[in-house]
């Protein structure tokens, strides 16, 4: 199901209409909601990729609503499975900021983004915290 929802949004012959692609993206956003096989699926086959190509103004044509969804796809998406979140490089985290800060954007789309933003934050944290434990181990072993 995840794989041929995202044929659907992906520039390829099964792509649907512009105005079509929010109601693929609600999809992904329910069938992602709180599961992290469908969620790891999503990444998987693109998805993380396709959805974040939604975002770009330039990309894609303006589609009210669509930002919101696919944003609270994303969040979803990263939040049960975080791999996700090594897909939302800085080109990905500079459109999210930019919709976070953009007076035009609903107040619903700055949370979304904020969250979202903050998931990537926290997952690179780890990874600097167990260096940062490693390195301290390694100078007091050699004491």
């Amino acid at each position: 199901l995840i794989r041929a929802l995202i044929n659907l949004i992906v520039p390829g012959p099964l792509q649907v209409a512009p105005a079509a692609k929010k109601e693929v993206a609600m999809c992904l956003n329910i069938v992602c909601d709180q599961s992290e096989a469908n969620s790891t699926e999503l990444l998987k086959y693109g998805g993380t990729s396709a959805l974040i190509e939604l975002l770009d103004p330039a990309a894609s044509p303006y589609i009210s609503g669509l930002t919101e969804v696919v944003l609270e796809c994303l969040a979803n998406a990263c939040t049960w499975c975080q791999r996700n979140i090594d897909q939302l490089g800085p080109e990905a985290r500079e459109h999210v900021a930019a919709i976070m800060q953009s007076p035009a954007s609903q107040e619903s789309e700055k949370l979304i983004a904020k969250s979202i933003l903050f998931l990537v934050e926290n997952r690179r944290r780890p990874a600097h915290k167990e260096a940062v434990m490693l390195s301290q181990s390694t100078v007091h072993a050699s004491d």
